[in-house]
């Protein structure tokens, strides 16, 4: 009770020093809007009340607040149909909550990813593990909320755990999506083993996924490339990406999310040592590889090598 009063105080701080800084920033711009179209206060002040009470309740840090109907709108089906979306689930899963780890992290469209991913697995009640700095704006947000994110933290992470609750995350972070090179295979995983701690400590198996066709959704560059991965160590990440004719849209792809066989992580530890960790993280890392070779050529990526970092 003590850890989660920290850092649910910890992280109050700071939200409030970032949501109100960007609030002033963009308040100026509202102000001139309404000025110039006084109607237009009729919607905005109901939304900005609704925001901020939104805000003060922290639901990030606990249960979050999903809507699945906002989970099941039409601009993920449009996202799944322009892809050609598709997810290959693993028919041998019990309902029994698991850690889903997908990779690679990629550019944006995770939660996209996540959304109709988790609708063919047979579990529904989920949380996915979001950075503490997309909860910190206003509209981003509401969307991550309502998609079904919660905070990163590792109280959060174990609070939903007890509840019951799978969790979706995404290993590779920052750096993975630093990482993301247009048509090469990446993983950041090689120094990462927060989630596999969490799994054993709570006793949740892991499992793997693939999306296959992530990498090629965006072009991609590498000026300023040391530049930018030295700033992410601050927790900024700043990448250059570019769709069709240079916009900010998708290359049309074939996205196929694998859903790979749980990795068992053995009985509960609440503090298992480096040895054991390293243990289960080794024989995940090889789980995903076996999910990448065995699967790669239905897919159309027969040449590619699975690279990790």
């Amino acid at each position: 009770m003590k850890n989660l009063l920290t850092v649910f105080t910890v992280h109050c701080a700071h939200c409030y020093i970032l949501y109100f800084a960007n609030f002033a920033t963009t308040f100026p711009l509202t102000a001139y809007v309404a000025f110039l179209y006084p109607t237009i206060l009729f919607f905005i002040l109901p939304v900005i009340a609704w925001s901020v009470a939104q805000f003060l309740q922290h639901p990030e840090l606990t249960d979050g607040a999903p809507r699945p109907s906002f989970q099941r709108n039409k601009l993920y089906a449009m996202w799944s149909s322009y892809l050609s979306a598709s997810v290959v689930p693993n028919l041998s899963l019990g309902t029994s909550p698991f850690i889903v780890a997908i990779h690679p992290h990629g550019l944006p469209l995770w939660p996209h990813w996540a959304n109709f991913l988790l609708g063919s697995l047979p579990f529904k009640d989920f949380r996915i593990l979001a950075d503490s700095s997309m909860l910190r704006f206003p509209l981003l947000r509401e969307t991550c909320l309502f998609v079904g994110c919660v905070d990163y933290g590792r109280t959060t992470a174990a609070y939903n755990l007890k509840k019951g609750r799978s969790l979706v995350v995404f290993p590779g972070g920052h750096k993975e999506v630093m990482l993301t090179r247009y048509q090469r295979e990446r993983v950041n995983l090689l120094k990462v083993f927060g989630f596999v701690k969490l799994a054993i400590q709570s006793g949740t198996p892991l499992l793997p996924c693939y999306a296959f066709g992530a990498v090629d959704m965006f072009s991609t560059s590498d000026f300023l490339y040391e530049l930018r991965m030295t700033v992410v160590r601050m927790g900024i990440c700043v990448p250059f990406f570019w769709g069709p004719m240079g916009l900010m849209g998708p290359h049309k792809v074939r996205l196929t999310v694998v859903v790979g066989d749980p990795v068992d992580v053995g009985e509960l530890r609440e503090s298992p040592s480096r040895t054991e960790v390293a243990e289960v993280h080794a024989r995940y890392c090889d789980a995903l590889q076996v999910l990448f070779d065995t699967r790669k050529g239905e897919y159309g990526y027969g040449d590619r090598t699975l690279e990790f970092y």
